[in-house]
């Protein structure tokens, strides 16, 4: 990214433009977060959306290890959004060893 990053971002907040839900979900990641501005609330809301998925990426791999398919298939269930869906793959051995 280095030289292609913007001076600045904008965000539509108009609830004229049905964008008013923007404003509100910066507003409860600044209450979340502790945060006293609406950028750090962004920042802390994207840096933690990343652990997040590191998180849980983790946990499902290492729960891939310890539990059968159908609690894993639960696990996943449980932690996947709308906007984070977390899936699960399971492979099938044939024969011997």
């Amino acid at each position: 990214m280095g030289d292609q990053i913007p001076n600045q971002v904008r965000i539509r907040t108009n609830p004229d433009d049905d964008y008013g839900h923007r404003y509100e979900a910066i507003q409860r990641a600044k209450n979340v977060f502790d945060v006293g501005n609406n950028t750090g609330a962004i920042i802390a809301a994207c840096e933690h959306a990343r652990r997040d998925e590191q998180g849980k990426r983790e946990a499902m791999d290492y729960l891939a290890r310890h539990v059968g398919d159908d609690v894993l298939e639960e696990v996943a269930e449980r932690l996947s959004t709308r906007s984070m869906p977390i899936e699960t793959e399971s492979t099938v051995q044939v024969g011997e060893k």
